[in-house]
C-alpha cells in the first residue's frame, strides 16, 4: 500500500505521499485505466465462454461412449502440463501462418479457457 503513494520506490520513503497514482487509473485517461478496464471485460468474458464450454463439455462426457472418454482425456491432458508449455504449445500452434493468431485476444481466450476448464477427478 505504501509503494503505492509514492510516485515511485527506491526502497525508503523519500517523497510525499499522495493519491496521484489512484487518481491517474480511475480518471479514464491514461493507459493504465485502459489496461485494467481490458482485463476486467476478458476475465468477465472469459469466464462467461468457460461456463458455456463447460457446460456442453460435461453434458457430451455425461452421455458415455467411445467420444466422451476421448474428451475427458483431453480436457484432462492440460492439467498435467505446466502452464507456459501450454502457453507455448498454443503460441507455436496458432501464432502462424494459416490463422496468425499471435498477439490477439482470440488466442489468449484459449489459452485460458484450455487451462482453467473445470476438470473431472
Amino acid at each position: 500500500m505504501l509503494v503505492s503513494l509514492q510516485g515511485f520506490w527506491s526502497g525508503r520513503v523519500t517523497t510525499p505521499l499522495s493519491l496521484e497514482n489512484y487518481a491517474d487509473i480511475f480518471s479514464g485517461a491514461g493507459t493504465t485505466f485502459a489496461g485494467l478496464r481490458n482485463s476486467v471485460l476478458l476475465g468477465v468474458g472469459c469466464a462467461f465462454a468457460g461456463i458455456a464450454v463447460a457446460v456442453l463439455l460435461a453434458w457430451r462426457i455425461g452421455r458415455g461412449g467411445r467420444w466422451a472418454r476421448v474428451l475427458d482425456a483431453t480436457t484432462k491432458l492440460p492439467g498435467a502440463l505446466s502452464h507456459v508449455v501450454v502457453a507455448v504449445a498454443l503460441v507455436a500452434a496458432f501464432a502462424g501462418p494459416p490463422l496468425a493468431l499471435g498477439g490477439s485476444l482470440v488466442l489468449l481466450v484459449a489459452a485460458y479457457l484450455v487451462l482453467y476448464l473445470p476438470q473431472r477427478r
